[in-house]
């Protein structure tokens, strides 16, 4: 849409309205912005595993000679916290994500106005 923009305003040598560069830049910049959030919410994450300590905790004697519930709990503890991490994780894919669609709406709307300017001349 953009080269389509810049090839008829070229190729008629008509003078185009002044909003129109300006909406045409605007829309550039938003959508290498969401471009920049797409490959950002794409990019692979570090998800927190169990630390050096923690298996070193659940390894000592007291939890092995302990009763069967106690291993059980801190089994759970550990599995709790990965799933909150990789919730964590998930959300903030989710709003990198989100920040890309809105800034190639907001992109796809200015060259939309910058093509309606162009028309209404």
């Amino acid at each position: 849409m953009v080269f389509g923009l810049v090839s008829v305003g070229a190729s008629q040598k008509v003078e185009l309205p002044s909003l129109v560069p300006a909406l045409v830049a605007l829309a550039v910049v938003a959508l290498i912005t969401s471009a920049g959030f797409g490959a950002k919410a794409n990019w692979p994450r570090r998800y927190r595993g169990v630390s050096d300590e923690g298996l070193a905790k659940i390894t000592e004697e007291e939890y092995w000679i302990a009763s069967d519930m106690i291993g059980s709990r801190r089994t759970a503890e550990v599995r709790v916290a990965m799933v909150v991490e990789a919730r964590n994780q998930n959300n903030a894919k989710a709003f990198d994500l989100a920040r890309g669609i809105i800034f190639q709406v907001i992109g796809l709307a200015l060259l939309a106005i910058a093509l309606i300017a162009m028309l209404a001349r």
